[in-house]
């Protein structure tokens, strides 16, 4: 029996997750919520949206652990706020309590050293009451490996992905006369600025999707760049379909950062354009479903952009090479099988 405890939805089993957990015939029971933690500014985090999930994670353990019958041999828990709270409440359980499972774990650095030794320090405590930490690249496993020794047989890697809603279904009708149609998304470790300066001086139409001033880097609209900063769901999806091309300009290489948007561009049929890092390599294969250029180097991105968009048929056999990999490696399907098998093999050990 495997609890889950997803924070998108308040009836979250009626959604793909749960479609998909009936459809593969693991015992499983969800317990939903719909928190919101897009906040523009991390204070209204910690203020509004931590206390939030703590509160729910407080019900749901109990809930979980004390009163549901059969008892879970494992929780799947998405945040530390969530694995600290099931981990005091299963420290004081007198019979032995579930696995804790930790999904998408992802640990950024930051400029201070005083507030990196801090922040080590908690997450080695977060970590070792963890039974399993999933990571969705293999150069974050060999990182954290480093970083939490204690915990290092705990990490596994296993590629993001899940359902995309309407990835399936027929693009609507443009209302508008065709042009070729740039979009990146996304707010971490991006580097906005070398993309608009890649298309200075083009006719390459630019949309940006990303709602906080730091994510954009400074940049600004202007004749053929235009920014979204309030574009969620299906508006999001909405942008997504329309385009031609989908930039993943990242500016770091050590996290995992884009495999939501160049999964969701793979659902669509949509050619990438990515920055090459080792977490992304995790993900496409170049000149298959995209093509990848070196960080930091607008002129490679130019050059890559204008060849998609003189090439139409390499733009078709991109995007069809894309949809293909979503369904045979990025499904709902093949990564909760994964996750599962992960936990399994996590709770066994």
């Amino acid at each position: 029996m495997i609890h889950f405890f997803p924070t998108f939805s308040a009836s979250a089993d009626s959604t793909p997750l749960g479609e998909e957990l009936r459809r593969i015939g693991t015992p499983y029971r969800i317990f939903a919520s719909q928190i919101r933690l897009e906040f523009r500014r991390r204070i209204f985090i910690l203020l509004l949206g931590y206390p939030k999930l703590a509160w729910f994670a407080l019900r749901s353990a109990w809930r979980s652990m004390v009163l549901s019958r059969p008892r879970p041999d494992a929780v799947v828990l998405g945040s530390d706020v969530e694995v600290l709270v099931f981990a005091l409440l299963r420290s004081l359980l007198p019979w032995r309590g579930p696995c804790i499972a930790l999904l998408g774990f992802i640990y950024t650095a930051w400029t201070s050293p005083l507030i990196n030794r801090l922040r080590a320090l908690y997450y080695r405590f977060v970590l070792a009451r963890c039974d399993c930490i999933i990571c969705h690249s293999r150069l974050e496993i060999t990182r954290y490996r480093r970083l939490f020794p204690r915990s290092a047989a705990r990490f596994v890697f296993v590629r993001w992905g899940g359902n995309v809603h309407g990835h399936d279904q027929p693009a609507p009708p443009d209302p508008e006369p065709h042009r070729f149609r740039v979009l990146a998304a996304g707010r971490s470790g991006r580097d906005y600025p070398t993309l608009v300066q890649a298309i200075r001086g083009t006719h390459l139409d630019v949309t940006i999707i990303c709602d906080t001033s730091e994510g954009l880097g400074g940049i600004t609209e202007r004749q053929n760049v235009r920014i979204l900063r309030s574009c969620y769901g299906d508006n999001y999806l909405a942008e997504l379909r329309r385009s031609d091309v989908v930039v993943l300009p990242l500016a770091v290489d050590d996290i995992s950062v884009g495999q939501m948007v160049m999964i969701q561009a793979m659902a669509f049929g949509k050619p990438l354009v990515v920055t090459r890092t080792p977490t992304v390599e995790d993900y496409i294969t170049e000149g298959v479903e995209g093509f990848m250029v070196a960080r930091g180097e607008p002129q490679a991105l130019r050059e890559t952009l204008l060849r998609l968009q003189n090439d139409p048929d390499l733009c078709s056999r991109l995007g069809e090479a894309g949809r293909a990999a979503y369904l045979a490696r990025f499904s709902q399907s093949v990564v909760m099988r994964a996750t599962l098998d992960a936990i399994a093999g996590a709770c066994a050990s």
